[in-house]
């Protein structure tokens, strides 16, 4: 086996682990407080912020919701490069130069995605604890934006490159 075969299993299978982790965690989290952490990533108002962080708070939560947040901080690594080295194997078979080279791009888009939802996990982990800080919601926002388009847009580019690959 190649190294980049390994290293696409190895990635593949760390994006499900840690996604079951997640899943499973969050459903507990959701079952004991009525929030888990994706209810303050997707709060769209600094009023739906506060209220899940209040109620963290005032269940003494706040510890096992920034556990599932650390474990989250770990989740891009793993998805983000997946679709990098996606993009890039994609590139080395790519008939049209312009269209490797977009690979190339991709792939490095996919990992400043990755980096940009370490970004929104991390701002969440400095809020929670602090309900006070449920205006900080803005920026959370925007750096889950930045995070769905940079991982989307290569994920089209891997779905899509298949159209302008050689043979072999």
């Amino acid at each position: 086996m190649t190294r980049r075969l390994i290293a696409g299993a190895v990635l593949f299978i760390g994006t499900i682990v840690i996604g079951l982790i997640l899943d499973r965690i969050n459903k507990n989290d959701r079952h004991a407080t009525g929030y888990a952490f994706p209810d303050l990533q997707n709060a769209s108002t600094e009023e739906q912020a506060k209220a899940v962080l209040e109620t963290w708070h005032t269940k003494n939560a706040d510890a096992g919701i920034k556990k599932a947040m650390y474990i989250d901080l770990v989740f891009p690594i793993f998805y983000a490069g997946l679709i990098a080295l996606i993009c890039f194997q994609a590139s080395a078979h790519m008939r049209t130069r312009w269209v490797a080279v977009a690979g190339l791009i991709m792939a490095a888009v996919a990992l400043l995605g990755g980096i940009f939802d370490i970004l929104e996990n991390t701002k969440m982990l400095s809020m929670v604890g602090h309900p006070e800080n449920a205006r900080e919601i803005a920026t959370v926002a925007k750096f889950r934006t930045l995070k769905i388009w940079l991982v989307v847009v290569p994920m089209v580019y891997a779905l899509l490159a298949h159209f302008d690959a050689g043979e072999g």
